[in-house]
């Protein structure tokens, strides 16, 4: 019985995402990159670097579920429909604290992965839904800022 949970844990660890019946993305440690903010960068105006808890990658990855949903929402009658579940992604995640003092994310997703994709933030134009990127603010719970990429 312990040889099959450590199997079934060690699976869990090395898969990128793990999709549920709905379609939902889960973050597992090896789909996702926590990247320092730099200052000179537009993500954030007057950010300051912070970290992320357990408890912040688990509102995070509401948030993103959430996000994906409203983006396919507005696809109900349109074959652009789910386009954002059908990949596994790999996100890079550069959290910040605002001006106001609350806690926020960028969170940059790709599916495919680059070299360096763990130490830098990769930019890409076109792409179509394998690239989308959007803002999560944790201390408001919400969402923000969702971009897909145009079609390649």
């Amino acid at each position: 019985m312990k040889s099959i949970l450590i199997v079934t844990i060690i699976f869990i660890s090395l898969s990128s995402f793990a999709r549920s019946n709905n379609g939902h993305v889960h973050l597992a440690d090896s789909a996702y990159a926590i990247l320092p903010y730099d200052t000179s960068d537009y993500l954030f105006k007057n950010g300051k670097e912070t970290t992320l808890s357990k408890q912040d990658l688990k509102v995070a990855e509401k948030l993103i579920n959430n996000a994906i949903d409203e983006y396919n929402h507005e696809f109900d009658n349109s074959p652009f429909k789910n386009l954002l579940i059908q990949y596994n992604y790999k996100m890079q995640l550069v959290p910040v604290i605002n001006s106001k003092g609350e806690k926020e994310i960028w969170i940059n997703a790709m599916c495919e992965t680059f070299p360096g994709w763990r130490e830098h933030t990769i930019s890409i134009s076109d792409g179509g839904s394998c690239f989308f990127n959007l803002k999560i603010n944790l201390s408001k719970n919400k969402h923000y800022d969702m971009m897909v990429n145009g079609e390649a």
